[in-house]
């Protein structure tokens, strides 16, 4: 294959690795598939940047000082100047697992190693196969799909519409695939920090589909692993994933966490409503923001200023009453958006009092003991990371400051200007609320939105500042502050794969409607179903009107197909009063006339 002057080779059981002499290119040759893995005729880029002069340096590491073996290790000694000094390292972690890792010897204090493409559009799969990415539910990106994403931390959305990040650490690669389904040999892309950022590229050439990725080392990141499997495909990736979190630590049940929280039984039975009472839009809202927003996404024509009611407490009290009395729905999850003053998104981090136009305190305390009284769990709309200018309590002291300096300051949502509160400052505004929010209603579940559903921050405040390590750390603080003040079963929004061992319920982590050429593959239920209840977000949900948000619906026989309770659509106030029936023309009339199953059923 090579001749053995121009590579070092190193063996194990399942993998040979070649090394170029010359330029640090590598080759893995998978032997038990026959399948070749290998670099782009380069080892790697580094980014260099000049903390004084603004320089940007872009570094192909393809000449070395030094190529040597070292304790069953290749090392290879990057000196591109006389006042840097790097050590790559390729070894085996294992007989079908390869490491690749760095470290600095020597860098001047004027220069910054800002990022190492540690794997840059490496390897390539051509042809027939196609790519595993842990987005939403999980995807796969075949060969012939025409794609182009990067993201800027492991945990981050890649896709321009919103269905939570990138939420595991690992990029899998299947070669050998005509379909979605075992290849001749696939490769998982694994890393542990926080800090790695992903790219994954097609293209077409000679009538050849090519899927390009490129991982890249930043802050504290310093190593990735490829483990191979024969005969693999998206199942056998995501069954080796599972097997290193529960190594980790991640993988704690729900028969381990029922134990913290008996009524999480309850719940992982319910049936999920998701009633959004009130929203109203501030006079200094962007209107290329919400308003825009919610008149493409929810057919809402609500302009500065407007306010509307979907549901009144008393209302609810009354639809929580038919549903348990008439439908006959044994158990249900209540999660209320839009309760707090000016409604949803408006003037947080001041939730408190409830709204006046919806019943006020008392009002809420009310439906409260209603949905008690009918053993129906219940959550009560939390933001923990948005404070808008309007409100008294928002301090921009305690807003994210970002890597340039300036504070993390945006006008998107109802509320108008608003700032995104460090992690570390987080529990300091809870803490004035919490704990009136548990004496006045004492809600069944804790219900975060948001903290998790944008990208990982760190924080460049000298004041406070955090790294993304310490984000997450902060973020499993909250979770426990929440479980601990409010409510012993904690529910997010989109969260990420770090606070599984503290969470319950994943609202949006099951989205079954994808972009064009993604194909959707259970990920998130194979590696960690038996953790938490998972369900989809808002604006995906199933939906019994054509009054329910139409962007991106589900389906009800999505939810069987995984196993999955449905998050239902409620219409505006008390929708069973009205006059007629109103016409449902999709998968959740389940009905064999006229519905779903009508087609199964032809007699």
């Amino acid at each position: 294959m090579h001749k053995d002057d121009e590579y070092i080779l190193m063996e194990s059981r399942a993998l040979k690795l070649y090394v170029s002499k010359s330029n640090g290119s590598w080759r893995i040759l998978h032997k038990p598939a026959g399948a070749i893995w290998d670099s782009n005729g380069k080892f790697c880029k580094l980014e260099l940047y000049n903390l004084r002069s603004d320089e940007l340096r872009m570094l192909v590491a393809d000449r070395f000082k030094e190529i040597h073996k070292s304790d069953g290790s290749i090392i290879l000694v990057y000196e591109p100047q006389s006042d840097v000094k790097v050590n790559f390292r390729i070894e085996f972690a294992d007989d079908e697992t390869i490491r690749f890792s760095y470290s600095i010897e020597r860098v001047n204090s004027e220069w910054k190693i800002r990022s190492v493409n540690i794997l840059d559009e490496a390897p390539k799969v051509i042809g027939d196969g196609y790519a595993v990415v842990p987005v939403g539910m999980g995807c796969a990106i075949p060969s012939t799909t025409n794609i182009n994403f990067e993201t800027k931390g492991t945990y981050f959305p890649f896709t321009p519409i919103y269905e939570g990040g990138y939420l595991m650490r690992f990029l899998g690669l299947v070669k050998g695939a005509a379909n979605i389904d075992k290849g001749i040999s696939a490769a998982v892309i694994t890393w542990r920090s926080p800090d790695v950022n992903v790219a994954l590229r097609t293209e077409r050439i000679e009538g050849k589909g090519i899927i390009i990725p490129t991982i890249t080392l930043t802050g504290k990141a310093r190593e990735v692993s490829i483990h191979f499997i024969e005969r693999g495909g998206f199942v056998d990736i995501a069954k080796y994933y599972r097997k290193l979190v529960m190594e980790e630590g991640l993988f704690v049940t729900l028969e381990d966490k029922m134990k913290r929280s008996p009524n999480l039984k309850r719940l992982i039975r319910s049936v999920h409503f998701l009633p959004v009472c009130k929203t109203s839009l501030s006079e200094r809202v962007n209107p290329d923001g919400a308003p825009r927003w919610y008149r493409r996404d929810f057919s809402l024509n609500l302009k500065p200023g407007d306010s509307i009611v979907f549901f009144t407490f008393e209302e609810l009290a009354k639809i929580a009453e038919h549903l348990k009395r008439k439908v006959k729905i044994e158990h249900a999850y209540f999660n209320i958006f839009g309760w707090m003053k000016g409604g949803h998104d408006r003037y947080y981090p001041d939730f408190l009092p409830a709204d006046d136009e919806l019943g006020g305190n008392s009002g809420l305390i009310a439906t409260c003991n209603k949905l008690r009284s009918l053993d129906y769990l219940f959550s009560l709309y939390i933001n923990p990371i948005l404070q808008f200018e309007e409100a008294k309590s928002t301090d921009p002291d305690d807003a994210v400051t970002l890597a340039n300096g300036r504070k993390y300051h945006f006008n998107f949502y109802a509320g108008g200007p608003s700032y995104i509160i460090c992690p570390s400052r987080i529990i300091k505004h809870m803490s004035r609320v919490i704990p009136t929010m548990k004496r006045l209603f004492s809600p069944s579940v804790s219900y975060l939105d948001y903290m998790m559903a944008i990208p990982l921050l760190g924080c460049h405040d000298p004041k406070h500042p955090l790294t993304r390590e310490e984000t997450i750390k902060h973020h499993r603080k909250v979770l426990e502050y929440f479980r601990t003040h409010l409510a012993d079963i904690v529910a997010a929004e989109a969260p990420y794969e770090y606070a599984v061992p503290a969470l319950d319920f994943f609202y949006g982590w099951l989205n079954f409607k994808g972009r064009p050429g993604l194909v959707r593959v259970p990920l998130t239920e194979l590696v960690y179903r038996e953790c938490g209840v998972f369900s989809t977000w808002l604006a995906n949900m199933a939906r019994a009107s054509d009054e329910a948000p139409s962007f991106m619906n589900e389906d009800l026989i999505d939810y069987i197909s995984v196993g999955r309770t449905p998050l239902l659509y409620l219409p505006p106030h008390l929708y069973y009063e009205r006059d007629g029936t109103p016409e449902v023309n999709n998968i959740l009339y389940c009905r064999a006339d006229g519905g779903w199953a009508q087609k199964l059923c032809p007699t």
